[in-house]
């Protein structure tokens, strides 16, 4: 039995380029408005949450099997790509309620991603 990464890597990727495109507009409306406070962490949830469904979609449409197993590892992936990206910028090494709870949406919202493709 062979592993296709192939399904992993495009998924993983359409959910970074999603990632950034709404982190760059969220950022952009946070510039012009001035808003924040509840308006970010509620941005970050809704970005998270679509990232990580578009990545399980992609791969679960490339794959056509398993598709909710092909949708979790490729959330997953995305979101160590998170964590590190994170932990490079200024993380303090240790995992805190808000980077638990942004993995659960991960988990949850690339199964589903993968299971409706």
């Amino acid at each position: 039995m062979t592993v296709k990464l192939k399904p992993l890597v495009y998924g993983t990727a359409a959910g970074a380029a999603v990632w950034a495109a709404a982190f760059f507009l969220a950022g952009l409306i946070l510039y012009i408005t001035g808003a924040g406070g509840i308006f970010i962490t509620a941005a970050v949830k809704i970005i998270i949450a679509l990232a990580a469904f578009t990545a399980g979609f992609v791969a679960g449409k490339m794959c056509g099997s398993r598709r909710f197993l092909w949708g979790l590892g490729s959330g997953m992936m995305l979101c160590l790509f998170s964590l590190l990206i994170g932990t490079f910028i200024g993380g303090n090494g240790g995992f805190t309620a808000d980077e638990i709870i942004n993995t659960a949406i991960f988990i949850l919202f690339s199964l589903s991603g993968g299971m409706m493709s």
